[in-house]
Order: C-alpha cells, then sequence, then structure tokens
C-alpha cells in the first residue's frame, strides 16, 4: 500500500474525445477552490489561454513522445499533436481558464 500514500489529493484529470475541429479540453484553474495540474487531450493541435494577457508556463508531452517547455499567452498553434499538458505547481496560484482542441 505504500503506491497508495505516493499519490496527490490535488491531481485533476480532464480527458474528453471529440471529432476534429472541437474543443477537446477546456478547464479553469481557480486557487482557492480547483487547482489543475494535467490536461489529457489527445490529439489536440492548439492551446488557448485566457485572460491573454496571463502567461502561463506549460510543458508539452506530443503524441510522438516528445516534450517542449512553452509560454503561452492567448492562443498557440502547435505544430504537433498534443497527447497531454502538464501545468507545474509554480502556475498553480495563477487564475486562468485553458483549452486544448483541434482545428
Amino acid at each position: 500500500m505504500a503506491e497508495a500514500s505516493s499519490l496527490r489529493l490535488l491531481t485533476t484529470t480532464f480527458f474528453f474525445s471529440m471529432p476534429p475541429g472541437k474543443i477537446l479540453v477546456k478547464a479553469m484553474n481557480i486557487p482557492s477552490a480547483i487547482k489543475i495540474n494535467r490536461l489529457t487531450a489527445p490529439g489536440g493541435d492548439y492551446i488557448k489561454v485566457e485572460p491573454e494577457t496571463a502567461a502561463l508556463n506549460i510543458e508539452v508531452i506530443y503524441l510522438d513522445g516528445s516534450k517542449e517547455t512553452l509560454t503561452v499567452r492567448g492562443f498557440v498553434k502547435l505544430g504537433k499533436k498534443v497527447a497531454w499538458v502538464i501545468i507545474p505547481d509554480t502556475e498553480a496560484d495563477k487564475s486562468f481558464t485553458i483549452e486544448v482542441g483541434r482545428t
């Protein structure tokens, strides 16, 4: 049972599967209530952060297994298909809405 004690209580994963041209995941981070640290959005090719003035540092893991650290402000079109978006703990105290989708 040692594995169970290592689970984080505030881990939130959102997973939706929709046809092309749709929003795959849209989630709001509210520091006092809901803290998002991971989004699962297989096949997404854009990331949008609101408000557009908020710069959000994230790690993107692509379907091919490669990783990239990005600072997103507003809308970013990606060259590869997303598997996961990891939001580090350093960003947990910001209020933002993040959206991952397919064009």
